[in-house]
């Protein structure tokens, strides 16, 4: 699979050509021993490149809900997977590797969901998967490793909202002293986005998530002082609509709202579109 990874990769037409054939032959004869080949060469490869292109071809063949590749592997290949993935999301080097296996193991969560919904009691749910993501957070020093599962985090709520919903008590735990407390600008961001993604998914919101508030305020005040002015435009976006169907979320903490609020608007060196949102909120 390396060789016609790097074929897929080449900038020969003639070699790509070749490759794409390749790939599409083995897919169409043995779509699960393509999946996973595909994971093999993204756990094992030394060129980043190509882990990348694998993480790619892995998602889009376990979305191919024709070839159901996820239920046609053995339960012993399901297991394996499921643990290859959470290592490599803490071991490997590239960020760009690591977002593709953050969003692997969305996807993974929500077809092992439809298994066991499918038969419930048979094991096949990722039930641990929380408490692993945790696990490999707290006992991580390396930054990027609790962004990569702060990312996963925030996939799983984006495109698996049904895996996180019945957590989200566990979940506001783990993100709430992230946000306030993590000395890393890029964790505490990737802890709102997770929070912002779950949050558009959320039918009623408890005192846990009121509770929040803080955390993300925080997050857009550093994220203001450090120009990440993005990251403060789609936090802003998230707390319009927010408030919008839940219109008391905010109202514990109008004052500091307030106060951000009008930095915001009054903010010169901003684009429009982001005092804009300031003064909507």
């Amino acid at each position: 699979m390396e060789q016609v990874i790097a074929g897929l990769l080449s900038g020969d037409n003639n070699v790509r050509s070749t490759a794409e054939q390749t790939y599409n032959k083995g897919l169409a004869e043995n779509a699960v021993g393509t999946l996973e080949a595909l994971l093999q060469t993204l756990f094992t490869s030394e060129d980043s490149s190509h882990r990348n292109m694998c993480g790619v071809l892995s998602r889009r063949l376990l979305r191919d809900e024709e070839k159901a590749v996820w239920k046609n592997m053995t339960s012993t290949n399901r297991q394996q997977t499921r643990s290859a993935l959470l290592n490599a999301i803490a071991i490997d080097s590239d960020a760009k590797v690591r977002k593709k296996v953050a969003l692997l193991i969305a996807e993974v969560a929500k077809l092992c969901q439809a298994l066991e919904q499918a038969a419930p009691g048979n094991g096949e749910g990722w039930t641990d998967l929380l408490m692993k993501l945790v696990e490999l957070c707290n006992r991580n020093d390396d930054p990027m490793t609790r962004v990569a599962v702060m990312e996963s985090f925030n996939y799983l709520a984006e495109y698996a909202p049904d895996t996180v919903l019945p957590h989200s008590t566990d979940f506001c735990k783990v993100v709430a002293p992230i946000m306030t407390q993590d000395q890393n600008l890029s964790v505490r961001i990737s802890a709102l986005e997770a929070v912002t993604s779950l949050l558009r998914s959320m039918d009623s919101l408890g005192k846990d998530f009121e509770e929040l508030v803080p955390g993300m305020m925080s997050v857009l005040i550093s994220a203001l002082e450090k120009g990440e002015e993005i990251v403060v435009q789609e936090g802003l976006k998230t707390l319009v609509e927010v408030v919008e169907e839940h219109p008391k979320f905010l109202i514990g903490y109008l004052e500091g709202l307030w106060q951000l609020m009008n930095q915001i608007a009054s903010a010169t060196n901003l684009e429009d579109d982001t005092r804009m949102l300031g003064i909507e909120l």
